[in-house]
């Protein structure tokens, strides 16, 4: 569960997701003959991706969540409740064009920006999110934010292209991991009481200092932090280097993947 921050800003929180949705809606744009290349997710292209992030926003937009798939035997990927959900999203538009898909992401984009404009400026206030789950607003748009943002960063490894680690949805996505290391250490991990874990996250926004003593430290990239907090790659794949208590170090990097 992702922690909302006691610093919410709701003009900050709705400049991120939109720009989280922006980010996704230009680099669809940008696409010619790259949209059934593979991502890291099992069984998802470029255009599922898109088509997954035009889905959940047409959802929270107030529409109806397509008709449920009844044989799931084509699908050996999914695996559980919530993955069957965002597949039935993703099928109901893996017959549109790509041009059509990005037509409705576009429209979505214009109609989302005037929805969130009316979001509650209390960050305890609640607000619905994907597949009905009803939360604090801070924490509902800071974890969209993220999966949005994330999903944006899968397409451009997919494509080739450089990932986008600065601007408002990327520094509210770092900031929404962060918040939710401690929780991470302290019970995935089973940390035991006192433990201390520093992390130095090696792109901007620079984090504070850490403690000057910590069991471990652990330093990443922010894309690595993004692909292993999203479940995507496996701790040795990604560029991550340990000191101090390595088995703790590296049992809390296992835990990382905290999205679904």
């Amino acid at each position: 569960m992702l922690e909302a921050s006691h610093e919410w800003s709701q003009d900050v929180a709705i400049a991120a997701y939109l720009d989280a949705l922006t980010g996704v809606l230009q680099l669809a744009r940008e696409l010619n003959d790259e949209w059934h290349r593979p991502t890291d997710l099992d069984r998802w292209s470029v255009f599922d991706k898109v088509a997954h992030v035009s889905a959940l926003e047409d959802e929270l937009a107030g529409r109806s969540v397509p008709s449920p798939i009844h044989d799931w035997s084509s699908y050996p990927h999914v695996q559980t409740p919530f993955q069957q959900y965002t597949e039935v999203g993703v099928e109901a538009r893996r017959s549109m064009s790509p041009a059509d898909l990005v037509a409705e992401l576009s429209a979505l984009l214009e109609e989302r920006t005037w929805q969130l404009s009316y979001v509650p400026d209390d960050p305890d206030a609640e607000l619905r999110g994907p597949a009905g789950m009803v939360g604090p607003v801070s924490r509902v748009m800071g974890t969209r934010t993220l999966d949005v943002w994330a999903h944006e960063q899968d397409i451009r490894r997919a494509t080739g292209r450089p990932t986008r680690m600065a601007g408002p949805a990327a520094t509210a996505s770092q900031r929404c991991m962060v918040e939710a290391l401690p929780l991470i250490v302290a019970r995935q991990a089973e940390a035991p009481a006192g433990t201390t874990v520093n992390w130095h996250i090696t792109a901007e926004p620079d984090t504070e200092p850490g403690t000057p003593h910590p069991d471990a430290t652990v330093t990443l990239p922010l894309e690595a932090l993004q692909l292993l907090f999203c479940g995507q790659r496996k701790s040795q794949a990604v560029a991550v280097d340990v000191q101090g208590d390595v088995y703790l170090a590296e049992r809390v990097i296992s835990v990382l993947a905290v999205t679904p």
